[in-house]
């Protein structure tokens, strides 16, 4: 588990993962002040390079106002 604190800097915590009930826990024993949570251990997933000119990017649905 990482959280982000006020410096926008993330923190790893030694967290319990339960696959079998697919949670993530973490007993808080002082207080902690955090921006953001998430269950990750700080690596990133990588990808295969690929042919930028086949993106097509489309905007959300808007409803006229």
């Amino acid at each position: 588990m990482q959280l982000e604190d006020a410096t926008n800097i993330w923190n790893a915590y030694a967290s319990t993962v339960n696959s079998t009930n697919n949670t993530v826990s973490y007993t808080i024993v002082s207080p902690i002040s955090f921006l953001s949570v998430t269950a990750s251990d700080g690596t990133s997933l990588s990808t295969n390079e690929f042919d930028q000119t086949l993106v097509q990017v489309f905007p959300n649905p808007t409803v006229d106002g």
